[in-house]
């Protein structure tokens, strides 16, 4: 049987000092060192002569020495045993060195401290992958939240879980209350199955390019192309990024210009056949006119004045087709917006009365005077008209005018039974009407006689809504620049 040998507990500890894969180091209650490893040394790249009797706190980073210290003293004072704590030291050659320092304090056997032991372990490179990580999560957060264009990320059941401030401007959502929404309280009901498919389909393809109509905040509608991308950790698809852009400007910009076209168009033909058509007209009305005098049968003279009406129609669309060919050449002189619609006012209130129709007026007192021509009072008159044919019922019609900084602001607003979106997105196009007999040219009309003056003339309505027309003037401006405030009569 073998006897057992006695372990020296001495040597025990001094060869598991010394051999240790972390460094180690003994310090006396003063602060010195008093014993090191090779881990310790090779960790700061010193010799172990070099260490000896150092002080311990010289090899540390200046912005930690004072909760060291701290820790070091409630050690002294009975208040800790022992303490841990992520530190930096010195190396030899300058650089910094991230250590996890883990301390106890020895006592003698009547209890007084007799040395602190520590163990370090080197944790520069993950503290360095810590601080890139952290720099990079930053970076990413900066670039989503300054980013201009919309950016959002949603997980595999299109629930928000991010949400950046250019989409909360577009949505009119906080970012808070979007992280309780799913993408589908956004999406039109007519689409959301076709939108549902383009979000399965973006969870899988690397890039993926899609039309959207969003609903907003206040219930109006925008046209937004997106650009989607799978949220990938770990080699799983965990949700999808979002790049939205608001393109409804872009849209309207491209729908004026198909507009701007079709004048043009419109303007060619009315250029060409206009003239042509006038000269036979006027002999053909008269000779109507002739035939409707000369005639005893009031059957045929019904007749004879259907065909004089209509003539008159046709003399009107080309009047108004010799408008949109080119501008008038009328001279543009300082007028009063409120003289012109009183006079307008004054002009319809009768045919207004007989429909059981009341025009209010609502005008700012001393309003500037518009450099135009008297284009702008047959736009008054060709939407007043308008105004009073959508009302077959009666009610009220209310005409404001009012200056918003360096512009005329004029709204006829009436209690007709609106214009469905399909319709107002059609509206100022060329013969698109809704009237049983109309041309659509009076619109067409009025809105190149605005922006022959510079103005811009915008319909808002909705089923059921009535409608509002509002047509903006610039003021005039004198040789610097700054807007003309006459209020003189003229």
């Amino acid at each position: 049987m073998l006897s057992e040998c006695p372990i020296n507990t001495t040597h025990l500890f001094a060869l598991v000092f010394e051999r240790a894969p972390i460094g180690m180091t003994i310090v006396s209650p003063d602060g010195n060192i008093q014993k090191v490893n090779q881990s310790l040394c090779h960790m700061f790249g010193y010799q172990t002569d070099e260490l000896i009797n150092q002080r311990f706190q010289s090899l540390t980073h200046p912005e930690d020495l004072d909760l060291n210290l701290d820790l070091f003293q409630q050690a002294l004072d009975g208040v800790i045993d022992k303490y841990e704590m992520v530190k930096r030291f010195y190396h030899k050659s300058g650089r910094i060195v991230s250590v996890l320092l883990r301390t106890s304090l020895v006592r003698d056997d009547q209890g007084n401290p007799a040395f602190f032991i520590s163990q370090l372990v080197d944790i520069t490179e993950q503290k360095r992958y810590e601080s890139q990580l952290k720099e990079n999560e930053e970076r990413y957060k900066s670039l989503i939240q300054n980013a201009p264009v919309a950016i959002s990320a949603l997980d595999l059941e299109g629930n928000f879980i991010e949400a950046n401030p250019a989409l909360e401007q577009m949505l009119g959502y906080s970012s808070q209350e979007l992280k309780s929404m799913n993408f589908k309280d956004f999406v039109v009901p007519e689409r959301v199955e076709v939108s549902m498919k383009m979000f399965e389909d973006s969870l899988r393809e690397p890039l993926k390019f899609d039309q959207f109509y969003i609903k907003r905040l206040d219930g109006s509608i925008i046209d937004a192309v997106t650009v989607s991308s799978p949220i990938i950790v770990n080699g799983e698809t965990i949700g999808v990024y979002y790049m939205i852009r608001d393109i409804t400007q872009e849209r309207q910009t491209e729908e004026r210009m198909k507009n701007q076209e079709k004048l043009l168009l419109v303007g060619e033909l009315a250029a060409g056949i206009a003239h042509e058509i006038r000269n036979p007209l006027t002999s053909l009305r008269g000779f109507i006119q002739l035939f409707e005098l000369e005639e005893t049968s009031d059957i045929k003279k019904s007749r004879y004045n259907i065909m004089r009406l209509e003539i008159d129609r046709i003399n009107e669309i080309v009047s108004e087709l010799l408008i949109l060919a080119k501008p008038s050449q009328e001279q543009y002189n300082l007028r009063s917006i409120t003289d012109m619609l009183d006079n307008v006012i004054v002009l319809l209130e009768a045919q207004a009365n007989l429909k059981d129709i009341q025009i209010k007026k609502a005008f700012e007192s001393e309003l500037p005077f518009v450099n135009c021509n008297s284009g702008i009072k047959q736009v008054f008159i060709n939407l007043l008209k308008n105004a009073m044919e959508s009302m077959s019922d009666g009610g009220e019609i209310v005409v404001q005018a009012t200056r918003i900084r360096d512009n005329i602001c004029i709204q006829i607003k009436d209690q007709g039974g609106g214009i469905s979106d399909e319709h107002l997105s059609k509206l100022g196009q060329p013969f698109f009407t809704t009237k049983e007999t109309g041309t659509g040219l009076g619109l067409m009309v009025s809105q190149r006689i605005v922006q022959n003056h510079g103005g811009t003339l915008l319909i808002k309505s909705g089923p059921g809504e009535g409608t509002i027309v509002e047509i903006t003037l610039p003021l005039p401006e004198d040789k610097r620049g700054n807007p003309v405030l006459t209020s003189l009569t003229v």
